[in-house]
């Protein structure tokens, strides 16, 4: 029925513009919330609710390296830095447990402040890195790898195309 749908709207839109103007006390993150969502108070209401949780997270987090690489990829935006910061400290938890250490030596060289993306590097070259022992020796093999030392993934495409 779409004037009890309109109801619901009116009243949802309503309650939600009341918290947002008596109850919401944090203005940096109810300008994030607006500015996301200018015309829908109640989508602003679930946008402040969840950015206040992440900036209280984000004031707690341990990791000073990792919440930099988080703040400095998304500064006006409390839930991307969280989402982000999870990611980078379990990507750097990984590297800390890699056996490989030319591998982990590439990938850290590559991306120095990106734990995440060296954990990507460094699973693909490891990857690589198994797939090219087991290649049988060749004309082709030796080549790509004189070519291209250390660098199992590009070994690997060449081998294989």
């Amino acid at each position: 029925n779409d004037a009890q749908l309109q109801d619901y709207v009116y009243k949802n839109q309503l309650a939600a513009y009341r918290f947002l103007t008596e109850q919401a006390k944090d203005p940096e993150v109810k300008a994030i919330a607006a500015k996301e969502h200018p015309d829908d108070f109640a989508t602003q209401k679930y946008v402040y609710e969840n950015q206040l949780e992440a900036k209280a997270h984000m004031a707690k987090v341990a990791d000073a390296e990792v919440k930099a690489i988080a703040v400095r990829e998304h500064p006006d935006d409390f839930s991307t830095q969280k989402y982000v910061y999870e990611n980078q400290a379990a990507a750097k938890a990984y590297m800390a447990t890699v056996k490989d250490e030319e591998v982990k030596k590439l990938a850290l060289s590559e991306h120095p402040g990106d734990f995440s993306t060296q954990k990507y590097v460094y699973d693909n070259q490891v990857e690589a890195k198994a797939f090219m022992a087991a290649q049988p020796e060749s004309k082709k093999k030796a080549r790509v790898v004189r070519e291209h030392p250390g660098d199992y993934s590009t070994q690997k495409y060449l081998l294989a195309n």
